[in-house]
């Protein structure tokens, strides 16, 4: 195929390998996109799934569902194809009469289809919430994130290590109003907002909208950004009407 992807940095689904090496080799896990890092897996025409950052393939131990994935040589390593217009990658053997498939998983090793950076990636059964791709040509992920290599590295810390640290600067602490310009709230849902982000996890949304609700018997309105690339689902979309956004 000679193809090259990446995966985009706010779903974090696809992988980079870890500089740590466990068990077998070094474990595929949920990352950023780091343009400073050779990120490439490319697909050989024999099914290997090459990174290319060390010429190592990516593999797994035992015939069951659910292992995690590693790097190991390319001579003894699983053989990959591509399917479902290239958004899953799936093995060319047939386990229990099925194809499985890359998929994140968390760390009980079941499937994952909101991972948090991490978390490893491991062959499932296919699952087409969890398991798709987004492929990404490297001419294309370069350009994506030049900007990104231009960034000063030295306002990183050991609290933010990436680049993008240099565009959150540090804002003013808040300072509390004088007591005479300040009305007290009795009604808390009349005064008070709650603002938060999210993407690819509504489900964190709705369950703090729950917990305040039963810790304190009403609802606070929310203003909700979600950058995330997907489209929820009806069920999710039914359950968020029940949140005063």
């Amino acid at each position: 195929y000679g193809k090259q992807w990446y995966q985009r940095r706010v779903r974090a689904a696809m992988t980079q390998w870890q500089n740590k090496i466990q068990g077998s080799g070094a474990r595929l896990i949920s990352t950023f996109c780091n343009p400073d890092e050779e990120q490439a897996f490319s697909l050989t025409t024999d099914g290997r799934l090459v990174f290319e950052r060390t010429g190592q393939c990516v593999s797994y131990d035992g015939v069951q569902a659910n292992a995690p994935l590693f790097l190991t040589e390319c001579g003894s390593a699983v053989e990959f194809h591509l399917e479902i217009n290239g958004t899953l990658i799936m093995t060319r053997q047939l386990f229990d009469g099925q194809h499985l498939c890359i998929t994140p998983m968390d760390h009980n090793h079941l499937i994952n289809p909101s991972p948090c950076l991490n978390d490893p990636i491991g062959i499932t059964k296919c699952d087409m919430i969890a398991s798709p791709n987004v492929l990404l040509e490297e001419s294309f992920f370069l350009e994506d994130r030049r900007h990104l290599r231009d960034l000063d590295g030295s306002k990183m810390t050991d609290e933010c290590d990436f680049k993008l640290c240099a565009l959150n600067e540090p804002t003013p602490a808040i300072k509390l109003l004088p007591p005479e310009n300040v009305n007290r709230c009795t009604k808390p849902w009349e005064c008070v907002t709650i603002a938060t982000k999210t993407a690819r996890r509504p489900h964190l949304i709705l369950n703090m909208a729950k917990s305040i609700r039963e810790s304190y018997g009403y609802d606070l309105p929310m203003a909700v950004y979600d950058d995330g690339p997907d489209n929820y689902s009806d069920e999710l979309r039914r359950k968020s009407l029940s949140i005063p956004y």
